[in-house]
């Protein structure tokens, strides 16, 4: 009971960006194939910029559901 319930919490929090997450990874395989190895690090610094910006998103409009979650007892590195 305690795993579902731990799964189910996660899922919804991780559900507000996986779409996005997706979107990104999907654009650097398109233009990966489209490019070929020449715009790799391109693609990498891309990919770590979008993250990062993500990671900020996160951290700045979703803070209250953090506590939310520690109420919950799902820890913030879960």
């Amino acid at each position: 009971m305690q795993f579902s319930r731990t799964i189910r919490l996660l899922w919804t929090f991780y559900s507000s960006f996986c779409f996005a997450s997706i979107l990104i990874s999907g654009v650097c395989l398109i233009l990966h194939w489209e490019y070929g190895d020449s715009i790799r690090d391109t693609l990498i610094c891309f990919k770590l910029l979008t993250l990062l910006l993500i990671y900020l998103f996160i951290n700045s409009y979703r803070q209250d559901q953090f506590y939310y979650y520690q109420n919950l007892r799902v820890t913030k590195w879960m």
